[in-house]
């Protein structure tokens, strides 16, 4: 009995061996728990320079001029220096994209300005001219790159295209030996855009998420007017034209302060990069 006992316990061990064997092939295992690895922070999340902006400007600017007489034809020189300076005032508008301390942003701007001068000149055998020049307004269009601190203040670097109307006058009349004859002319270049270049920089704070104050320093080089110019001449028995080189160039100096309203601002919200 007692061997009958042992044999059937032996089989009934080794039974339940082979069935948890069975079952644990059988049957699909847990997966191991995985734990997330944190969100990655999207730096280029909105933050508090993100957003588009306008506003309002007031300034001095400083014109630094010439006007070249290629041929020599009023006088001995062949370079004139115009300089004047004066108020300017303007608005701008633009968008800004804040990227951690870095902003990236692109601003237009439209400028009244009040620069011109009046030269009278003697030039050969005490033939006088005379030549105005007026400049009343400039443009320009920019990128703007800018590095932020936790405290709102921005200082940044601007560069890009610039225009202006300027308006050049030459007038006079004298007389010329070579052709023995008088010479006049009476010529106006206005209402003539003129394309450049402008880069410099400033500062901007948020003074608040709505409003922020800036302070900027442009340099401004409109491109070179150089036109051949139409001069009447007349002796004793006729009239005949001759050309004559001419050309103009323009730069500013604007310093400036401003004041911009942000619209469309939202805190920054960190989400995870997809």
């Amino acid at each position: 009995m007692k061997h009958i006992t042992g044999v059937t316990t032996g089989a009934i061990a080794l039974a339940a061996a082979f069935a948890g064997s069975a079952l644990a092939d059988g049957l699909p295992r847990r997966a191991p728990v995985v734990v997330a690895p944190p969100p990655v922070v999207d730096r280029c999340a909105p933050g508090p320079w993100t957003g588009f902006y306008v506003g309002g400007n007031l300034g001095w600017a400083s014109s630094d001029g010439e006007f070249n007489d290629h041929d020599k034809f009023f006088s001995y020189h062949d370079r004139f220096d115009d300089e004047d300076d004066g108020f300017t005032a303007g608005v701008q508008s633009g968008y800004n994209l804040q990227c951690g301390n870095v902003v990236f942003g692109i601003e237009s701007d439209w400028n009244w300005l009040d620069i011109g001068n009046d030269s009278r000149h003697y030039g050969w055998y005490d033939a006088e001219f005379n030549r105005s020049r007026q400049l009343d307004w400039f443009g320009t269009l920019r990128g703007r790159l800018g590095f932020t601190n936790d405290r709102g203040l921005m200082v940044y670097a601007t560069a890009g295209l610039a225009y202006t109307d300027g308006g050049h006058d030459w007038r006079g009349e004298g007389w010329d030996t070579y052709h023995d004859a008088n010479w006049s002319v009476d010529h106006r270049d206005s209402d003539d855009v003129q394309w450049g270049w402008t880069a410099g920089g400033g500062v901007e704070w948020l003074w608040s998420d709505r409003v922020s104050f800036k302070a900027e320093a442009l340099w401004i080089d409109f491109e070179d007017g150089s036109k051949s110019r139409v001069i009447e001449f007349c002796d004793y028995y006729s009239c005949w034209d001759e050309k004559k080189r001419f050309s103009h160039d323009d730069n500013l100096w604007v310093a400036r302060i401003g004041v911009n309203f942000r619209f469309g601002h939202r805190e920054p919200v960190y989400e995870p990069l997809k």
